[in-house]
């Protein structure tokens, strides 16, 4: 969640400089969020699909290599596809905190 909120910042306040608008559109918004949540998956596919292989493996001194690294972004499809929902809550939630605090 660090990182996703991070970044979800992170973006938010670049647009604001570059556009020069104090709040975002709610389009904007739910933009920035769904790709903070894409940055998040990216990020962190590869380790949790590495820890669960580690895990379920039997030989527990067997080495998992790094060299094929696109196997640990396996099922990067659907993991995309969930950071959908962080991205819509997030930005509902900045739509309503600053309806409330207008």
């Amino acid at each position: 969640q660090f990182l996703f909120f991070y970044t979800y910042e992170y973006m938010k306040r670049k647009w604001r400089r570059r556009t020069g608008q104090k709040q975002l559109t709610p389009f904007q918004n739910i933009a920035i969020g769904m790709l903070a949540g894409c940055v998040n998956v990216l990020v962190t596919q590869p380790l949790d699909t590495f820890v669960t292989m580690k895990q379920c493996s039997r030989n527990h001194d067997e080495r998992l290599s790094l060299q094929n690294w696109r196997k640990y972004y396996v099922a990067l499809g659907p993991s995309l596809f969930l950071s959908v929902n962080p991205g819509l809550q997030f930005a509902l939630f900045d739509q309503g905190k600053s309806m409330l605090l207008r």
